[in-house]
């Protein structure tokens, strides 16, 4: 169905930062599946790994993911190199919207729990191993 995940983490003095990068299948496009996910990565990364930053790259056509970023409070760099659009959220700017996301992670936790208990399958399970990496997986 699709993946998301941290990559190419960096730290110099004060500053930590991860690129992020996703993908999903194109029959679950539109669907508000990978905004789910990524509030919960892009949570993880801050609270649990310790980033300041959270980049992303994107190919000047995927128009998809480019509002996904916005969506999610990506800012732009000004600069298009490697004929890519770079992408940066800050830990401030995302923990000035924690409160709209501390409703969508109770929601998601509640509908996960609600799964197990019915013996299916949660659509996205996300686990971090003993290095801190974040995985996560979508179950159809």
């Amino acid at each position: 169905m699709g993946t998301c995940g941290y990559h190419y983490l960096r730290k110099t003095d004060d500053v930590f930062t991860a690129e992020v990068g996703f993908d999903l299948s194109k029959r679950y496009w539109g669907k508000g599946l990978m905004f789910e996910a990524m509030k919960v990565v892009i949570d993880f990364g801050f609270s649990k790994m310790g980033l300041t930053i959270v980049d992303a790259t994107v190919e000047p056509e995927n128009e998809r993911s480019i509002r996904l970023l916005r969506k999610l409070g990506f800012e732009r760099e000004i600069e298009l190199r490697d004929h890519l659009i770079y992408f940066y959220l800050n830990r401030n700017r995302f923990e000035d919207n924690s409160e709209d996301f501390f409703v969508l992670k109770t929601t998601l936790s509640d509908n996960i729990s609600k799964s197990k208990k019915r013996g299916s399958s949660p659509l996205f399970t996300i686990s971090a191993n003993a290095h801190s990496e974040l995985h996560t997986s979508c179950v159809e």
